[in-house]
């Protein structure tokens, strides 16, 4: 069961991945609308508040979740600060990080589902590290990769076993490899779909989905506010809508499956 359950948190987490993982690559666009994906992208990773949502499915709350987006700071390499500077100044960037914690309520199974993670970006926008985590008392389940090993790690409990398994790069493609390991077809045929992250370095992967972006009018209240809508399509058919303020704060994500994600701002209006 701990093994099959895996693919709770990988299927999870790669919805977030794709969501986040792109770079620009309509700057050539002479659309007066469009807004290179890139650019809404450091906004996120950039923006100063974090973004509290509400989970809904078929039109009821079941849980939320909170991203912290933070700008990590590297040495100063050899200069003095001075000390006129503000607080909180950074001087260097060295990566952007952006963390994600939530929970929500599983009516088929009558439990509460805790996630985290963290995911870790360079100043060129590409990906370097990530780790996830999900709780399902007694089970736990971790996913985590980092771009300079190539592989990526499954860990999972079920509060007396542990069950932890390594993939190379080689490992996701080879699929009888994955069958066997996994003992489930379905999760060795998704898992290099799901998570092709940990099999490259270079940050502008489609991941599947072809991101474009554009600015849009949004009613808040009793006003309308300019904000940056990203759609993609899954297999083709199933819309990813994403709706982010002009500092970067996430609004609204529309998921497949009549799973919607509002923040808390909109609920307040």
């Amino acid at each position: 069961m701990i093994k099959h359950a895996s693919f709770v948190i990988i299927v999870l987490f790669w919805v977030v991945m794709n969501t986040l993982l792109w770079r620009s690559e309509f700057v050539g666009q002479n659309l007066a609308a469009s807004v290179p994906p890139g650019v809404v992208w450091e906004k996120i990773l950039t923006a100063p508040d974090d973004s509290s949502l509400s989970i809904n499915f078929q039109g009821k709350k079941v849980g939320y979740v909170r991203l912290r987006p933070n700008v990590n700071e590297g040495a100063a390499s050899g200069k003095v600060a001075s000390e006129n500077e503000p607080e909180g100044f950074v001087r260097r960037v060295s990566e952007y990080t952006l963390e994600l914690d939530g929970s929500l309520v599983a009516q088929t199974i009558t439990r509460s589902i805790r996630f985290n993670g963290e995911f870790a970006f360079g100043t060129d926008l590409a990906w370097k590290r990530f780790q996830t985590k999900t709780l399902i008392r007694p089970y736990t389940w971790q996913v985590k990769a980092a771009a300079a090993e190539k592989e990526l790690w499954v860990q999972s409990s079920d509060g007396t076993s542990e069950w932890i398994q390594r993939f190379t790069s080689e490992d996701l493609r080879n699929p009888q490899r994955l069958a066997t390991v996994l003992e489930s077809p379905l999760l060795a045929a998704f898992l290099p779909q799901l998570l092709p992250v940990a099999t490259q370095t270079n940050a502008a992967l489609s991941l599947a989905l072809n991101w474009t972006a554009r600015y849009e009018w949004l009613q808040i209240g009793h006003s309308k506010v300019r904000i940056y809508r990203l759609e993609a399509k899954l297999l083709d058919r199933h819309r990813i809508v994403v709706l982010i303020s002009r500092v970067g704060e996430i609004l609204r994500v529309e998921l497949p499956g009549e799973i919607k994600l509002v923040n808390d701002i909109l609920y307040a209006t």
